[in-house]
C-alpha cells in the first residue's frame, strides 16, 4: 500500500470513529437557553411526603413556614420550561419529563455537577417520569441535562 493509501485509510478510520462518537448520546457544549415564562405552582403541605434526592445538607430548615410551594419544570426535546425560575428557600421543584427520551437534571459544572452536588439524582429520569428536589441553599444555581448539556437553565433561591 502506498502513502496515499495509508492516508485514505486513516481518514476512513477517523470518520468511522466520529460517526460512532456522535451517534452515541453524549453531552455537547452548553449554550444559553432562552427562558420560557410558563410556570406551574401549587401549594404542598410539609406533612405531605415529597420525593427528593437529598442528603442531610438539603433537608428543609426549621425556619421555613409549615406550607411550602412546589414548582414544576417540564423537560421536552427542546429543553426546560421554564428554564429559569426564582423560588424561596425550602421550596421544591419537580422536574417532569415530557420528552420521548430519558434526561438527567443536575447542577453545573458539567460533567462533575460540583456547584450544588446534592442537586443531582445521579441517574436518568425516564420519559413520562419526574424527579423532585428541595432547594435549601440560597444562591443562583445553573443546571443542565447531563445527557444534553446544551439544555439548561438557572434556579435562583432567595
Amino acid at each position: 500500500m502506498n502513502k496515499n493509501g495509508y492516508v485514505l485509510l486513516g481518514i476512513i478510520i477517523v470518520i468511522i470513529i466520529g460517526i460512532i462518537y456522535f451517534t452515541m448520546d453524549t453531552p455537547t457544549t452548553p449554550t444559553p437557553v432562552a427562558p420560557n415564562p410558563i410556570i406551574q405552582t401549587e401549594p404542598v403541605s410539609t406533612s405531605t411526603p415529597v420525593v427528593t434526592a437529598t442528603s442531610t445538607a438539603t433537608s428543609t430548615p426549621t425556619s421555613i413556614a409549615s406550607t411550602t410551594k412546589t414548582h414544576t419544570i417540564t423537560y421536552t426535546e427542546t429543553g426546560f420550561s421554564p428554564a429559569d425560575l426564582t423560588i424561596k428557600t425550602g421550596e421544591t421543584i419537580v422536574f417532569k419529563n415530557n420528552s420521548a427520551r430519558a434526561f438527567w437534571p443536575a447542577s453545573n459544572d458539567h460533567p462533575s455537577h460540583t456547584i450544588y452536588p446534592e442537586f443531582d439524582p445521579k441517574k436518568t429520569i425516564a420519559a413520562g417520569e419526574s424527579w423532585s428536589f428541595t432547594f435549601t441553599k440560597v444562591g443562583s444555581w445553573k443546571y443542565h441535562d447531563h445527557r444534553a448539556a446544551n439544555l439548561g437553565g438557572t434556579i435562583t433561591v432567595k
